[in-house]
């Protein structure tokens, strides 16, 4: 069986956090928004003795990720966070994932 090279987190960049707000309410009357969590991180090889880590390819790495808020508060399942090759990749996920 071929073991997956797994990869560690390094030279990560302080996470960014902003809201974005929608003209949408719940039926509650709770306004419903976006709360955007971004940074970037490196991803480096691991020794091979060591058994945990990341499957994902070593190198630099853009991270989103994309959470619902109802009245300024997180809402529904965690979501998880997305790590993209390049700064216009990262924001074009973000659009598509608050429209």
């Amino acid at each position: 069986m071929t073991r997956i090279k797994l990869t560690a987190q390094a030279n990560i960049t302080p996470k960014q956090t902003t809201q974005i707000p929608t003209a949408k309410l719940d039926p509650k009357g709770r306004k419903i928004a976006y709360q955007i969590e971004t940074y970037e991180i490196d991803f480096i090889d691991q020794p091979d003795e060591i058994r945990q880590g990341h499957m994902i390819e070593p190198g630099h790495y853009y991270a989103a990720r994309v959470q619902i808020t109802k009245n300024g508060r997180a809402f529904g399942a965690t979501q998880l966070t997305k790590y993209l090759k390049d700064s216009e990749a990262r924001d074009r996920y973000i659009a598509r994932r608050t429209k």
